[in-house]
């Protein structure tokens, strides 16, 4: 039926909350797109805010959009709540570390998830940026609880797989996302066990980025927090040479998930 999918340009403000309206009261609104039209970030707020009321919608994708930090944070926040929301698509929206920061936090928040916390253990060197200069630190054994030693960190809050959020597809690329998005970004992975896909082309990772995304898992993993299972990690047109692409591997592998590879 035409009310399943809804595919809509140029709306402005009234038209927004009316949709909203829909959101809230349709039984079977299950895709929203409204691609390139401009609602900015205080219409994105009010969709946002309809999100949690929806039990139908599966899909809501708002590319090219200028929604800016502010909207992501807004969007993600309705998103993070949402019963039934698959598949987030906020490409082309100039989000930057900012925004994509905004929705890491605000994922991580809604799912309960413990953070995990810096362990005795080093990270693999392939995480770390070359220093040739100064030696490798020596590994630390894990202390028994008893010993002078600090206990490895374990969760204390809901384990991973009982997060409450639901997402399985969050689309970012041509976003201007660099490292300290890409961080915030892997946070939000591990605190929800359903998102397997993740698109980041045509940002500004760099090695540094991917690094930094892969610390983040890697962490993670040596905490016992979460597995990361990725069927597609896209980040193509982001400048990641092999030392950031070993980096990622490394870490995925430690994490115990599943990896399908960079596109």
């Amino acid at each position: 039926p035409a009310e399943r999918n809804v595919i809509a340009r140029g709306h402005e403000r009234p038209a927004i909350t009316a949709l909203a309206k829909v959101l809230q009261r349709s039984p079977a609104l299950s895709i929203l797109r409204l691609g390139a039209t401009a609602i900015g970030p205080e219409a994105a707020a009010e969709l946002s805010a309809a999100l949690p009321l929806s039990s139908s919608l599966m899909e809501l994708s708002l590319p090219s959009n200028g929604l800016g930090p502010a909207g992501a944070a807004a969007i993600a926040e309705g998103a993070a709540h949402a019963q039934s929301l698959e598949t987030l698509n906020l490409t082309g929206n100039d989000i930057g570390d900012a925004g994509a920061a905004a929705i890491g936090e605000k994922l991580f928040a809604a799912s309960g998830v413990a953070r995990p916390e810096a362990t005795s253990r080093p990270p693999s060197p392939l995480l770390r940026p070359p220093s040739p200069s100064r030696p490798p630190s020596p590994s630390v054994r894990p202390t028994s609880p008893g010993s002078s030693g600090r206990r490895q960190p374990i969760a204390t809050r809901l384990p991973a797989a009982l997060s409450p959020v639901r997402l399985r597809s969050l689309q970012l690329a041509s976003n201007r996302i660099g490292p300290v998005g890409a961080r915030a970004l892997a946070q939000a992975l591990y605190a929800c066990p359903t998102l397997t896909c993740l698109r980041l082309a045509r940002n500004e990772l760099g090695d540094e980025g991917a690094r930094a995304f892969a610390a983040e898992i890697e962490k993670a993993a040596r905490a016992s927090v979460s597995t990361i299972v990725l069927t597609e990690l896209s980040l193509a047109s982001n400048g990641v040479g092999d030392d950031g692409a070993c980096a990622l591997a490394v870490a995925l592998k430690c994490s115990g998930g599943h990896y399908r590879g960079a596109a």
